[in-house]
């Protein structure tokens, strides 16, 4: 019979916007058959395959041995992408080392779609390949048959009202653009697509025209990223190369100013995607030219370096372990600090890592910058099948402005929690700024939020002009009734991303909807020299397939005029005397050329004596700056506090253009005293590592410096404080289980007081310090046994009822140096699905699970936890394990094939357990043995009258859970014995000599039985029915002869046969009837038979003659 299930093409695919059909295009939507009869393996539903992605007739050749490669949580991962190309991508990825994740959204690469139509073309079906698609909802897609599309013409004009199309042929996406810093006639772009790479683009007069497409050497794949050098003399660009599993990632330069390139680099051969690259180009940063390049390895933050302008690079770094994520980017700022940002599908989040040293080194761990609502990626009714994406813009403002050196990032991201269904969702652009190098963050939103219900932005860039202006392009979906079509609009901001100018539009034309994998990709760009800014995204207003485009020109010519900058820390003066002389910026913008004298209106006169700037007036050089120094006193009598200074700039223009700025000034009266320390009190222990310092505040002091050094002479100071308060913090966690001294002092510009009294304290340990800690996201599917060396743990079974790492330290096992113990751990498999079971103990005492001191126990398979299901394993305790207390970990994980788990987890499913083990102290020793022909249930065996109890369901090894002391006897016996069965035990008694019993020998055979029978005599009537032990067996007997009751009985039980019915007209006695079966079959019961007599009396009186 021939099994066909007919879909409406469930396709997706994510790829160059190589065949966009609008969703109105007169094109066949493609009908599918799904044959189960063409599949290769009668186990596998082909056509739930579309479960996991869009129909494909090569899913027909996948087995059910292929599918195990496919998570449990497969389908949380939307990619657009066959069910064969999700198995060949993982089995690729597994062979390269760098296995794929294998839960949430973010499993793939965002490349994987473009390898997918690099090396299988599309969607194949009856033998054609199709491309075009949209996603209905979640992961059922319509295919178009493009072949009946209507052709559209090239005849596109070459510039219209500030736009001009870039891409020839049609079909491209995921676009980046660099303006030459030098000359801004020379504009480099790149995109995925055309066709298949990554093609590069030129322009020498300022983006109003542009090249054909540049082919990069080698097999490049997408995620065009662009740059220049200072001096404007080479140009960069870096690709995702080589794409299988994964990507690799070259860079190449450009000595013609983009018409030809080269590889100059490979910075990793495999595992990467979504590279980014920036160039430092501010004029004093120490790191001026240095190139930096961002990418993600299994959603792990990568980063190398450049210093030889793109030649070479430096070995990456991996940052921010914790958390993984998708869609970074990087800027620099003044003093060369390297800002890492990328969007953590961890924590839902905006993270960013800094590197104080020009990229050589980062903060062992990032900042939040905001939290998101969704993560990774939502549908929107204009973005449905690729779906947008969340990634980073990052820029600093490097201007003289007076929000010079701010750090701003921008993201998509929705109103409410997310949704798969896309009219549900609403996105929205936001911008974080910071003005402390990255430690605080504040949020805006570019655009109106009043009409976030029926507009939706996102696919943004952020860029920040030479005068602080901070720009914003994304798409908006305004002019379009349902959502489906996308406007790209602007927006700026002139106080630092404090507030945002009312956006305007920058396309003429809405394009509609495209329909194919890409969309619109994953992200389009933008970039700004002097006052040349353009800005490039994809376009579909010619409803073919998608191109390129650029709109320049929309971001206003900044008016002549002028800055004023003063410090923004706080000023510190003792009353009488004067602050530290303070440099005022006044710099010139956009050839301002006036001169401005300096002012403080409304100087407080009881705490300053006047003021005086020198030079005043100021006039700025034209489009540079300068400086004028403030000197300030103070009066004796000034109270002590804080504050505010304001300096006024006034312009000889008509009228004249006034600008203040402030900063604060703190005076203080008296020296302070030596400040008493609190806590950590002296000699503390289990002090937390991240204590709260506390001493005695002093009202004269302005601030405190606090000194944390791990010896009393304090040569080796591992911290130290300024706070302005009587309380301290570290940032970052002490050792645990090591001494710490500390010390402060109070400090005033009228003099700092003496050191304080050294206090000393010891930290403790959180559990699982030192040891790594354990987190399963997605589910905690707990381990419910530990059976090991004495340890006989029994928890809960219940999913996510216990944490993910459970401290049972308290429990304690013991063990010899150079002995073995054998291991049991039982746990719930939330269904049929495999975990593996690892169990690490740390023989060495060095407070990590080092490599060798792990044991892969076994795994279990479809387990309730309460099954009797158990991993089995063997333990060696090394002959040099250290003696005394140790830490042990059973962690326990899913995987769709053989992979045991590392003792540290961040991801997936299953449960870890802590323990302690003892070695060298009083060892225990098991007992057990094997069990054969056991058939039969509710076996139990007896250890010393009970003592302990095992139940044995299935032959094989068995093992009592609590090991005996060196000496002590033994007995094994059968508690109960099996269902129709008698079990036997050899070995079973004896003394423990130093080592586990393994010899115990139980064997299990069917309980002989005996039957009850006999003969019947003098039978003539019917229905005589026997009865054995009342009733417990019955037997019809129909004539004379011998009988036997049907069921035998054991040696010793009791019998009794009696009639239970008697024959029509007869009655029947029996003989022998009851007694003791002794080992021998009953075979002389007797049952005699008689008619019955007939009394009846007639009615004259007489019987019957």
């Amino acid at each position: 019979m021939r099994v066909c299930h007919r879909l409406r093409a469930f396709v997706g695919l994510a790829v160059l916007l190589s065949t966009a059909i609008p969703v109105l295009a007169h094109a066949r939507i493609v009908t599918i058959e799904i044959n189960q009869a063409k599949g290769v393996d009668t186990n596998v539903d082909y056509a739930r395959l579309v479960e996991y992605g869009p129909w494909d007739d090569r899913n027909y050749a996948l087995t059910q041995a292929d599918l195990a490669y496919l998570p449990k949580e497969e389908t949380e991962a939307r990619d657009p992408l066959p069910a064969f190309f999700r198995v060949w991508i993982r089995k690729t990825a597994i062979a390269e080392g760098h296995p794929l994740p294998t839960s949430g959204p973010a499993q793939y690469p965002r490349s994987a779609v473009n390898t997918f139509l690099q090396r299988f073309e599309g969607i194949q079906i009856d033998g054609h390949i199709y491309r075009g698609i949209n996603r209905i909802d979640g992961n059922r897609f319509e295919v178009f048959d493009e072949e009946e599309l209507e052709e559209m013409g090239e005849n596109w004009p070459r510039f219209v009202t500030g736009e001009v199309k870039i891409t020839t042929p049609v079909g491209a996406e995921e676009t980046a653009i660099a303006v030459n810093p030098v000359d801004t006639n020379f504009v480099i772009a790149g995109s995925n697509g055309p066709g298949s790479g990554q093609k590069m683009w030129r322009s020498t007069d300022g983006g109003a025209t542009w090249s054909t497409a540049i082919s990069l050497p080698g097999n490049t794949c997408c995620d065009a990223t662009v740059g220049w050098s200072t001096d404007g003399q080479i140009a960069y660009t870096a690709s995702l190369v080589n794409c299988g599993a994964s990507c690799g990632v070259d860079f190449f330069r450009s000595l013609d100013k983009g018409a030809t390139w080269t590889r100059s680099a490979g910075l990793v051969s495999s595992g990467s995607d979504k590279e980014y690259l920036h160039v430092d180009s501010y004029p004093g940063s120490p790191y001026k030219d240095n190139i930096y390049v961002s990418w993600h390895q299994a959603n792990v933050q990568k980063f190398a370096r450049s210093t030889d302008k793109g030649l070479t690079f430096s070995t990456p770094l991996t940052l921010d372990t914790a958390f993984k994520g998708i869609g970074s980017d990087i800027t620099t700022d003044k003093q060369g600090n390297v800002y890492y940002f990328f969007p953590s599908t961890t924590g839902s989040n905006i993270r960013v890592v800094k590197s104080t040293d020009g990229g050589a080194t980062f903060a062992s761990s990032g900042v939040t910058v905001a939290n998101t609502v969704a993560s990774f990626d939502f549908p929107l009714p204009s973005m449905s099948t690729r779906n947008a994406f969340i990634y980073v813009a990052a820029d600093t403002d490097l201007s003289n402005g007076p929000y010079g050196n701010s750090i701003y990032v921008a993201w998509p991201d929705t109103y409410n929690a997310e949704s798969g269904t896309a009219a549900n969702n609403h996105a929205r652009v936001q911008v974080a700024y910071s003005r402390d190098g990255g430690a605080t963050w504040n949020v805006t939103t570019p655009h109106p939020t009043s009409d976030g219900q029926t507009v939706d932005r996102y696919q943004q860039w952020l860029k920040v002009d030479d005068w602080g202006r901070v720009h914003v392009v994304y798409y908006d979906t305004r002019h379009s009734s349902n959502r489906t079509g996308v406007d790209l609009y602007y927006s700026v901001s002139l106080d630092g991303a404090q507030t945002w100018e009312t956006p305007r539009r920058l396309t003429t034309v809405t394009s509609p909807k495209i329909n194919t994998s890409m969309e619109w990709g994953d992200y389009n760009g933008m970039d700004m020299a002097m006052n040349d800014i353009i800005a490039i995204y994809t376009d579909n207003r010619a409803v073919n397939n998608g191109d390129v485009w650029g709109v320049g020109g929309f971001a206003d010519a900044p008016e002549p005029d002028y800055r004023l900058g003063v410090p923004t820390t706080t000023q510190y003066a003792c009353a009488g005397s004067a602050i530290d002389p303070v440099s005022v910026g006044v710099n010139s913008l956009a050839g301002y050329s006036g001169t401005v004298t300096l002012s403080l209106p409304g100087l407080d006169g009881s705490a300053f004596t006047g003021g005086l700037f020198a030079p005043n007036p100021v006039t700025p050089p034209t489009n540079g700056g300068t400086t004028s120094v403030l000197t300030l006193g103070t009066q004796p009598g000034a109270a002590t506090g804080t504050y505010t200074v304001t300096v006024r700039g006034t312009d000889n223009q008509a009228p004249p253009v006034v600008k203040d700025v402030s900063f604060a000034v703190q005076i203080a009266a008296g020296q302070p005293g030596t400040p008493s320390p609190s806590l950590p009190a002296n000699g503390a222990t289990g002090t937390p590592r991240q204590p709260v310092f506390t001493w005695g505040a002093d009202p004269v002091a302005v601030g405190y410096t606090i000194e944390i050094a791990t010896d009393a002479a304090f040569t080796t100071i591992v911290d130290t404080g300024t706070p302005t308060a009587a309380t301290y913090t570290p940032t970052n966690p002490l050792q645990p289980l090591t001494t710490y001294y500390w010390r402060v002092r109070s400090n005033s510009p009228c003099g700092n007081s003496t050191t304080s009294q050294v206090f000393s304290f010891t930290t403790g340990v959180t559990f699982p310090e030192p040891y790594c800690s354990v987190a399963f996201p997605n589910n905690v599917e707990p381990i419910t046994h530990v059976l090991v060396a004495g340890i006989d743990k029994t928890t809960s079974p219940i999913l996510n009822g216990t944490p993910a790492l459970e401290d049972f330290t308290a429990t304690v096992g013991n063990v010899a140096a150079g002995s073995t113990a054998s291991i049991k751990v039982e746990g719930n498999t939330d269904g049929n699905f495999t975990t593996y079971i690892s169990a690490y103990i740390d023989w060495n005492h060095n407070g990590t699970f080092d490599a060798g001191e792990g044991t892969n126990v076994g795994s279990i398979t479809n387990s309730t936890g309460t099954d009797g299901k158990q991993a089995v394993g063997t333990i060696t305790v090394p002959s040099g394990a250290l003696s005394g207390a140790t830490r042990m970990r059973v962690i326990k994980k899913y995987s769709s094939s053989v992979n045991y788990p590392g003792a540290c987890n961040t991801d997936g499913y299953g449960q870890a357990e802590d323990y302690t083990i003892t070695v060298g102290g009083d060892p225990a020793y098991t007992v057990g043995g094997t069990v054969g022909g056991l058939t039969g249930s509710g076996l139990v065996l007896s250890l010393n009258a009970g003592a302990q109890t095992v139940p044995v369901a299935t032959n094989g090894a068995f093992t009592f859970p609590t090991g005996l002391a060196n000496g002590a006897a033994y007995a094994v016996t059968v508690g109960t014995q099996p269902a129709g069965q008698t079990c036997s035990v050899a070995n079973g008694s004896g003394t423990i000599s130093g080592a586990n019993v393994t010899n115990v020998t139980v064997t299990c055979a069917a309980t002989p039985t005996y039957t009850i029978g006999g003969n019947v005599g003098g039978l003539t009537g019917s229905g005589l029915v026997l009865s054995l032990n009342a009733g417990a067996q019955t037997l019809p007997v129909a004539a004379n002869g011998a009988f036997t009751f049907p069921t035998g009985l054991a040696d010793g039980a009791a019998y009794a046969v009696t009639v239970g019915t008697q024959p029509a007209g007869q009655t029947c006695s029996v003989a022998n009837g009851s007694g003791t079966v002794s080992a021998a079959n009953v075979t002389d019961v007797g049952v005699a038979c008689v008619d019955d007599v007939d009394d009846t009396i007639f009615a004259d009186g007489f019987d019957e003659l």
